[in-house]
């Protein structure tokens, strides 16, 4: 870094005082079409990205380290940086280079972690990319996490004696990154200091009393969002307050024995229980899955519920598939109302909104006969909204919004009048042209155009006599003279400012679009959460009936019983006629078994057995 900032150019001063203030970050710094990187930064990336490392004139006879990437493909450079360990500090021009005095005037607009991602293309689509923070909480420890591109956030409290609890909760969790309150004893992604609480946000955010949120975790937690992203969301996060005795107590170990999201060896989901359940059609419906096998209910009446909808699909296999084709036209609008919220949507996403809503008249259409309060209250329709996006959107809009192509003018008489000055503009010279020839009576009268001069009419000397008063001289030549015309002057400032209207015009309509969107953020991830419902549950239903499932019985008490039971993965693989079903009984008296018999004889694959089955009914599946 040079020494002396006073002998920059004035880019690189501003350069230099913005990386001041992100020291450890590398700073994607916005010049036109690129994001530049400069010294240190230039260095570092182009060793990770595979960049030409080359340098430009920095003021003072020196020169800075430079690299850069296009704006328009950034996603795919900061994925790989993403990968590698590294953050970055997103810098934009945040003023109209045309209407900038001097320097054009930057800011950073949002940092990029490895927990704070929500575009869908840099994350699984079949998973939640967890920001997990750790705090000190009287007579013990808060664990807050949350998922940004989706709204999912849980909380829970962990006895000074449960430490190893909490790590074990961790280790499934698996957070892209976690913060720890500084003095605790795990690895983290960051060291915090003692956050203060921030009760003021959690009845906007959270919607629930200061009482319910006082954890130092969930402090901290949107601390680390307000430094990241430089806003906080208008919508409501779909938070809730969590228990050990709400869920199955299970370790990461188990997860990994039985195989449960991946396989042992080849770690690949399929030949995992995670491979043989998920079916669904949308990335909403996996996630939920997921989050389902990865806690099972102990609370007996909410298994019950998500068995009730299983079977109601199992009893009607007709709705399964005609839902399942509906659902393939709805989107991850988890994702995209997080883009929304967070200011960074693009047209193909509004789009994407725009499909995904016009397939629920047909999915209510087909749901009529269902029982379901909860699910019904979340899966409702948006005609209007509907309506006038598909009415304001063009069907497949340009990827941003600067150059338009992005708005259907049919409802717009203005932006109208733009495109068909852009498409017809030497039309429209050719008009005036004529009309003039036959006003004037000037045979060879021509309208030409040049840069010095833009548009005007050319006349020779030898019809000098016949040009009209309203004609204004513009240019002196030696065998004709230029003029130019009231009526020209007008058509030549729409022709000329045409395409930059188009811009102005598109980009105020687009702006004004994403904000009604957002007036309706709440309840489009309301119905984001109905459909992942939905689809996880006709997921459970299609695997029931292929597989010959039966609805498991469950109450409280200390019995076990299975009858014909199977190996749901290996009975797959093999085939059923390949599976020889077994039994097993286990209560309060007789609680513990010894198995015997022969290498290969199926003895651990008896007990994984049992253990997927009980898994399954507690998550709310058929077995």
């Amino acid at each position: 870094m040079p020494l002396n900032i006073q002998s920059l150019t004035p880019m690189m001063q501003q350069y230099m005082e913005i990386k001041a203030g992100v020291p450890e970050h590398i700073l994607f710094y916005r010049l036109g079409d690129f994001y530049e990187m400069f010294y240190e930064d230039a260095v570092v990336a182009s060793k990770a990205l595979d960049l030409v490392l080359t340098s430009r004139n920095a003021g003072g006879g020196m020169k800075a380290p430079l690299c850069g990437i296009p704006y328009h493909s950034a996603q795919g450079y900061i994925a790989k940086l993403i990968k590698k360990g590294f953050t970055i500090a997103i810098c934009e021009q945040v003023e109209d280079p045309k209407l900038a005095k001097n320097l054009v005037k930057r800011e950073v607009v949002k940092i990029v972690t490895q927990g704070t991602l929500i575009d869908e293309d840099l994350l699984s689509k079949s998973q939640n990319n967890y920001l997990a923070c750790l705090a000190a909480e009287k007579d013990g420890y808060s664990l807050s996490y949350c998922d940004l591109s989706t709204f999912y956030l849980r909380s829970s409290f962990y006895g000074l004696e449960e430490e190893e609890e909490l790590k074990e909760e961790l280790a499934i969790l698996m957070p892209s990154e976690l913060l720890v309150e500084k003095g605790l004893p795990f690895k983290a992604s960051k060291i915090i200091d003692k956050p203060e609480l921030s009760t003021k946000l959690f009845d906007t955010f959270l919607k629930v009393s200061p009482e319910e949120g006082t954890l130092h975790s969930l402090s901290a937690l949107f601390e680390y969002i307000l430094e990241t992203q430089f806003i906080l969301p208008n919508t409501a996060f779909d938070y809730a307050f969590i228990t050990r005795e709400d869920f199955m107590r299970l370790d990461s170990t188990l997860y990994a024995h039985l195989e449960l999201f991946e396989t042992l060896i080849s770690k690949q989901k399929k030949g995992s229980l995670l491979g043989l359940l998920d079916r669904c059609s949308t990335p909403m419906g996996s996630r939920l899955l997921f989050q389902w096998m990865q806690k099972p209910l102990q609370n007996i009446p909410s298994i019950k519920k998500r068995l009730d909808l299983v079977q109601f699909f199992y009893e009607n296999p007709e709705l399964i598939g005609i839902l399942e084709k509906e659902l393939t036209g709805v989107y991850d609008l988890e994702r995209l109302i997080s883009k929304l919220v967070f200011g960074h949507i693009m047209p193909k996403d509004v789009r994407k909104i725009t499909a995904s809503l016009e397939a629920i008249p047909k999915i209510l259409q087909n749901l009529a006969l269902l029982n379901h309060p909860e699910l019904l209250t979340g899966l409702k329709e948006f005609p209007e909204l509907w309506q006038h996006l598909d009415d304001t959107l063009l069907q497949e809009p340009a990827a941003t919004i600067a150059d338009g192509g992005v708005i259907s003018a049919k409802n717009f008489p203005e932006l109208q009048e733009v495109l068909y000055l852009l498409e017809h503009g030497s039309s429209l010279l050719l008009e005036l042209e004529a009309q003039e020839k036959e006003k004037t009576g000037i045979k060879n009268l021509k309208i030409r155009y040049n840069r010095v001069f833009g548009y005007f009419i050319e006349v020779t000397n030898s019809n000098l006599a016949m040009v009209p008063d309203r004609y204004i001289r513009k240019q002196t030549l030696v065998g004709s003279e230029r003029y130019f015309t009231e009526a020209l002057k007008e058509l030549e400032l729409k022709i000329l400012s045409a395409e930059e209207e188009q811009k102005i015009l598109e980009r105020d309509i687009y702006e004004k679009l994403v904000e009604e969107v957002k007036t309706h953020g709440q309840d489009l991830l309301e119905l984001s959460k109905a459909l992942a419902i939905l689809d996880t549950s006709l997921s459970l239903a299609r695997i029931a009936r292929e597989n010959n499932y039966v609805r498991p019985h469950i109450e409280q008490g200390k019995t076990l019983e299975l009858k014909n039971s199977r190996h749901p993965v290996i009975e797959a693989l093999q085939g059923r006629e390949n599976f020889i079903a077994n039994d097993l009984f286990m209560d309060e008296n007789e609680h513990f078994f010894i198995i015997t018999g022969p290498n290969m004889a199926g003895k651990s694959t008896y007990l994984r057995q049992v253990a997927l089955i009980t898994l399954m009914a507690h998550m709310g599946s058929f077995v």
